[in-house]
């Protein structure tokens, strides 16, 4: 009897993470110049885990705010769901979201979560962190990145 192996899901890497974190912080800096402060969930835990990783680095991490909104955004817990409303701003600038941001910590797509956006054109998700001007928040709370998986991506 032949075993069938279900395919592992796609994997993205610890650079598109930081690309997507990346745009994500211009995408604040553009709130703040607009003076719309209002919350801006991190619904990625791989895109989260990034961020925790270039936390624990002050200097890299002040050099890629600088590149990124040009000033140092801190990061804070705060969890909550529902429907996340800065997504028709990213598509504006970016296009669609890219799989990084239906990625688990490990870097694992999650397909039926992308799909569903590729369908809806919208999120609605749960988050337990999210941005906070000036550099203030948890960023003493440092979280690393799991070993990528087996063969893919780093």
């Amino acid at each position: 009897m032949r075993q069938i192996l279900k395919e592992d899901p796609p994997y993205v890497s610890r650079v598109e993470a930081r690309t997507e974190l990346g745009r994500f912080l211009r995408l604040l800096a553009t709130r703040t110049e607009r003076n719309e402060n209002g919350f801006m969930p991190m619904f990625s835990a791989f895109i989260d885990a990034e961020w925790h990783t270039l936390l624990s680095d002050p200097e890299a991490y002040a050099s890629f705010c600088g590149a990124n909104g040009g000033a140092v955004v801190g990061h804070q817990p705060l969890a909550g769901s529902g429907p996340v409303d800065w997504i028709g701003e990213y598509e504006a600038a970016y296009g669609p979201l890219t799989a990084a941001w239906f990625a688990d910590a490990s870097g694992a797509v999650d397909e039926g979560a992308l799909a569903t956006y590729a369908r809806a054109g919208t999120v609605v998700t749960a988050w337990d962190c999210g941005p906070v001007p000036g550099g203030d928040g948890d960023d003493d709370g440092v979280t690393r990145l799991p070993e990528p998986h087996p063969g893919k991506g780093a």
